[in-house]
């Protein structure tokens, strides 16, 4: 059996890089931007329930995780500053800050600095789908 990371061509075996996911949740307008599907469809989908939501706090954002996560071996930055978590996620920074203050996204100290824990937000997305809630 071949490793996850490589796929056969014809005469060799190419290795594919792993893909790095930027945020397991996004805004809608930022999934839209990286799908390609408009607004309002994936407003229209979030609606149906065929697309996976994620809460935090008051903000709805499209569960990216629980969508890819399982099916592709993405490798998750664990943890991220607030506004690298902003531009990946496509919150504005203050939301961030905001949430982390409510206590609605995880976070980890690392000295004085407060990160947002990517490895931590990805288990609660995935939490959702067995029927868990998530902060």
């Amino acid at each position: 059996m071949m490793p996850l990371n490589t796929r056969k061509n014809r005469n060799h075996i190419v290795k594919a890089p792993p893909v790095l996911l930027a945020s397991p949740v996004m805004t809608r307008d930022k999934f839209s931007a990286a799908s390609g599907l408009r607004e309002a469809q994936i407003r229209g989908q979030l609606e149906r329930g065929n697309l996976p939501m994620f809460h935090v706090g008051r903000l709805a954002l499209v569960n990216v995780a629980l969508l890819t996560w399982r099916e592709l071996h993405l490798v998750p930055s664990p943890i991220m500053t607030k506004d690298a978590f902003a531009r990946a996620s496509g919150l504005r920074e203050q939301q961030v800050q905001a949430q982390l203050d409510r206590g609605n996204l995880p976070h980890r100290y690392i000295g004085r600095l407060v990160l947002v824990d990517v490895a931590e937000l990805v288990r609660q997305c995935q939490a959702q789908q067995n029927g868990t809630s998530c902060y």
